[in-house]
């Protein structure tokens, strides 16, 4: 599986275990969200529309832009960041992950200037964080190794108990449970916490997730 796909997985895996005991997660993650900048004023904004109906919109506007023919379409530039977070208390983050390639090498960000407003991709990225943070130190909106501290979870994996509630009846069957013969594991394992839980806090409480975001970006708080 590919790190992108493990950072889903640890996702889902922790609201699926937070959910088991009662618990609130206070953000949320959607992967391959498409946001575009509006032609008529810059700002960025999740679409409605999807992916192919807003890259017409992008190359009618770039074919007005550049030589005046027809009418600007209703989009400037579309991006997909790999994720988009919505912390409670913090708005909407977008966050690129820049994970070593099984091919080699490391994805950095892209040197290649957007289609619609010629910008670079990372340039875009701080931009939308910026409009949907005012007054936020943002700095490289990225998830990596390093800031996943892949390494150090590798090393000291942890396991995650969780409380299950049961019946009287369960409860007998479960004393009663050959092991030896039938095997059953009571124990949820989860990433240590894993990506973006613990970038995020593990704690699921608004002070975990804005430490979290605050690890994310940085310094972004």
């Amino acid at each position: 599986m590919s790190k992108e796909g493990c950072v889903k997985q640890a996702y889902r895996s922790y609201v699926k275990t937070k959910a088991a005991v009662g618990d609130k997660v206070p953000w949320s993650a959607d992967f391959q969200q498409v946001w575009t900048q509006s032609a008529s004023d810059g700002l960025w904004s999740i679409s409605k529309r999807g992916f192919w109906r807003e890259i017409g919109s992008q190359a009618k506007t770039a074919l007005y832009n550049a030589t005046g023919l027809g009418s600007p379409g209703q989009t400037l530039q579309v991006r997909v960041p790999d994720v988009t977070l919505n912390i409670r208390g913090y708005g909407k983050w977008v966050v690129d992950f820049k994970f070593d390639r099984p091919s080699g090498g490391t994805d950095t960000w892209r040197t290649k200037l957007g289609g619609g407003n010629g910008q670079l991709q990372q340039t875009d990225y701080k931009g939308m964080n910026r409009q949907n943070n005012p007054g936020q130190d943002i700095k490289d909106p990225k998830l990596d190794s390093e800031t996943c501290k892949c390494n150090q979870r590798m090393k000291s994996p942890e396991t995650v108990r969780v409380r299950v509630p049961m019946t009287v009846e369960q409860y007998r069957h479960m004393m009663n449970y050959n092991f030896m013969t039938e095997p059953r594991i009571f124990i949820l394992p989860i990433p240590s916490p894993g990506a973006l839980v613990g970038l995020l806090g593990a704690g699921a409480t608004e002070s975990g997730a804005a430490a979290g975001a605050q690890l994310i970006f940085q310094g972004a708080h």
